[in-house]
């Protein structure tokens, strides 16, 4: 998108008198009879990349979240919304803390305030009221969370404040735990550890996510990284487990090479390989699971390792693992396997 603009504003023969951009969104302004001329510009950059255009209407625009309303000399500002908005929010009956419902008053809140200019204040706080009563949000609980975050909100406005706490070197640090959220036990639970600076957050085991499919093209498995495999022995029942971070292609080509290698770099893989003459099928490699943060794959792995215990991996692959786990393990991976 760089690329684009320098190239595309360098070849109009007018100067515009501002642009932004964020990401691919375009605001600008051009003269009248300049404007397919400037569509062409940018549409002729690549025939993959085209351009559609928007045009002020009753001297308003929208720009992302704001309509700008052109008012003579001054511009003013107004929370907008696009026609498939649905309105829905966290709602005030589902399995959530209740903080993650005042954050939600709270986020709302600040969008009507900060993205609208003072004469659309009232009408925006309705719109969060009535939206949000929709949602099943008490009007107390309403009342008083949109009172208190405009409030807040006024005063860091009318005193210049930045709306980040400032750091207090002197307070001891919080500790922040993520825990399956669980009504009654999550609120106990912060009560209690808050002497400790210890703050738990909530989180559900499950999510949209596994309802909605991505819509984004499944990754071929020779491309995904952070995972823990197996790769199974061609003349045995043997398997090899290990953890990359690499791309599963890249690791399998350093597991062929790796027999040609120093013999005090050998893998158990390549071990098993050299010692017992047999072969692994590479092209039936089985990722199973993922995992970024590399602390988890490995415990991933020692677990996958001790659930197979077919594996040809050496045994201080899970010295770190403790034996009060290794018989719950072995039987929860042999059940899935």
């Amino acid at each position: 998108m760089e690329d684009l603009e320098r190239s595309c504003i360098s070849n109009l023969d007018f100067d515009l008198p501002f642009y932004v951009r964020y990401v691919d969104d375009i605001l600008t302004a051009v003269p009248k009879e300049k404007i397919d001329y400037t569509l062409n510009i940018f549409n002729q950059y690549h025939p993959r990349l085209q351009f559609t255009i928007e045009i002020e209407d009753n001297n308003a625009i929208n720009f992302l979240d704001l309509l700008l309303i052109h008012n003579n000399t001054k511009i003013k500002t107004d929370w907008f919304h696009k026609k498939t908005w649905s309105q829905r929010y966290l709602n005030f009956n589902s399995h959530h803390p209740m903080s993650h419902k005042i954050g939600t008053i709270f986020n709302l809140v600040d969008r009507a305030i900060k993205l609208s200019s003072t004469e659309f204040h009232e009408k925006n706080l309705s719109l969060i009221y009535n939206i949000l009563r929709w949602n099943d949000y008490p009007h107390g609980l309403l009342h008083k969370h949109i009172n208190k975050r405009r409030s807040h909100i006024n005063n860091l406005l009318d005193n210049n404040i930045d709306s980040a706490p400032a750091d207090d070197n002197n307070r001891p640090a919080t500790t922040f735990i993520p825990i399956p959220y669980v009504s009654g036990l999550f609120e106990s639970l912060n009560r209690l550890f808050t002497k400790h600076n210890v703050k738990f957050v909530g989180k559900n085991s499950k999510d949209l996510q596994i309802v909605f499919d991505s819509g984004k093209d499944r990754i071929p498995m020779g491309k995904r990284s952070n995972v823990v495999y197996k790769i199974p022995c061609n003349d045995c029942n043997q398997v090899y487990v290990g953890q990359t971070g690499l791309h599963l292609n890249t690791r399998i080509k350093e597991h062929q090479r790796n027999v040609q290698e120093n013999e005090e770099r050998h893998t158990a893989l390549t071990k098993h390989v050299t010692n017992q003459q047999h072969t692994f099928s590479y092209d039936n490699t089985n990722i199973l699971c993922e995992e970024p943060n590399y602390y988890k794959r490995l415990v991933l792995e020692m677990c996958n390792i001790v659930g197979h215990t077919n594996s040809v991996n050496l045994r201080q692959d899970v010295e770190h693992l403790s034996n009060i786990y290794k018989p719950l393990i072995s039987a929860h991976i042999s059940h899935i396997v």
